[in-house]
Formats: structure tokens, sequence, C-alpha cells
């Protein structure tokens, strides 16, 4: 998905129970960004999960043009795994 430089972007997540797929209301998820230089996703954004199960975070894209990855992250429970989405990539282009 190309966008431009800069652009306001806001990221989507649900988390459900694996077992039942009930909603999980009022647990933390972390928005992580791919860091090319370590390798690996770091959080960039921290998000609470609603009473439907689902959490949004809105941020300003990177500026500099790229193929940029991001992907939700639960950072798991007593009660439940950790667990992280499919990754999501944009394409940040130059205008």
């Amino acid at each position: 998905m190309p966008v431009l430089p800069g652009a306001p972007a806001t990221f989507r997540a649900s988390l459900v129970a694996a077992d039942t797929l009930e909603p999980l209301a009022g647990r933390p998820v972390d928005l992580q960004q791919f860091d090319p230089g370590i390798g690996t996703f770091r959080p960039i954004s921290s998000m609470t999960t609603g009473g439907d199960g689902t959490a949004s975070a809105s941020l300003t894209l990177p500026e500099a043009p790229g193929r940029y990855r991001f992907r939700a992250a639960f950072r798991g429970a007593p009660d439940f795994k950790a667990d992280s989405s499919p990754e999501v990539a944009v394409e940040i282009k130059a205008p």
C-alpha cells in the first residue's frame, strides 16, 4: 500500500481468546515496527483493548521513502500466552 511521507495512519488490532474467540478487554497490546538495524520488531506505541477486544493507535508515518513493516503484539498474561499479528507492510513513496 503506497502512501506519502509523513502521512497520518491508524493501526487497529483485535485480541480474542484462542479457544473461545471471546474478545479480551483491558489488555495491553504493542504496535511494533521492524528495525533493520537490530533485525527485530520494537515497540513504537502501546494500546489497551476496549470492551470489544479492539485497540487502535494513530501515528505519523516516517518521512523517508522505503518499505516499513508493522505488527501488533500481545505480551501475554498468566492466563494467555504471548502472540503477535501477521505483519503489515507500508510503502512510503516520495511525492
